[in-house]
């Protein structure tokens, strides 16, 4: 008797604890989505690389870019808490393939129950690339990732 009260109570502090914090991932990024996350003092940086046509379909937001930038650098920040941290000022570069890199600041994006720093940029040469997001908040931190396209 003593063991099922005790199972049950366990279950039951597992599954309030997943509903209390849902996962950033629950949901379909698209087929060419690269994702990683790093820790960095407090705050949790989710990088999602992925085409404006994956983000539309996630988003239900068409991320308006100029010039040949068909890919996003999506970025999710939760604070220790698993809170999203939102009005920070965030700038994103990108080293390409090719060497070069570029630096936009990110844009604001919420809807369908998410909240996003995005920026765009042209990554249409096959080989590594890296992104490094620099958040000013309470204070700064950055975090960066490496990937390959």
């Amino acid at each position: 008797m003593k063991k099922k009260l005790v199972l049950s109570l366990v279950i039951a502090i597992i599954a309030t604890a997943l509903i209390a914090h849902p996962d950033h991932h629950d949901h379909d990024h698209g087929k060419n989505t690269i994702s990683q996350t790093v820790k960095v003092n407090d705050l949790n940086f989710v990088f999602d690389i992925m085409t404006r046509s994956d983000f539309k379909k996630v988003m239900k937001h068409d991320f308006k870019t100029q010039g040949p930038a068909k890919h996003l650098v999506v970025l999710t920040l939760n604070d220790a808490s698993n809170q999203p941290v939102k009005g920070a000022k965030v700038k994103i570069t990108v080293k390409g393939a090719d060497g070069k890199t570029k630096t936009e600041e990110a844009k604001i994006v919420e809807g369908n129950g998410m909240y996003h720093y995005v920026a765009a940029f042209a990554m249409n040469k096959k080989g590594n690339y890296s992104a490094e997001a620099t958040v000013t908040s309470t204070k700064t931190s950055t975090a960066k990732i490496e990937f390959k396209i």
